[in-house]
């Protein structure tokens, strides 16, 4: 299974990095992924009193540090399912 990295990109703050990385079928599992846990962070952001932070972006990369895709924040936000 191939190996997918969610980092966070806090604009000119820089690159939040994931270190471990998770193992997952394909893109679209990775997709999905990155959507929850930027959901998760979004929700901590709420439940903290903390700014949403909905100019921040998922950087999901593969094993070779290419970026497969970019997930806003914002986008997440009332999607349902997807």
């Amino acid at each position: 299974m191939p190996l997918y990295y969610f980092h966070v990109r806090e604009g000119s703050a820089g690159l939040l990095s994931d270190p471990e990385g998770s193992h997952l079928p394909d893109l679209a599992a990775a997709r999905k992924e990155a959507v929850e846990g930027a959901r998760q962070l979004i929700s901590a952001a709420v439940l903290t009193g903390e700014p949403l932070g909905l100019g921040r972006e998922m950087q999901v990369d593969d094993e070779d540090g290419t970026t497969l895709l970019t997930l806003r924040f914002r986008d997440v936000i009332d999607q349902g399912d997807n």
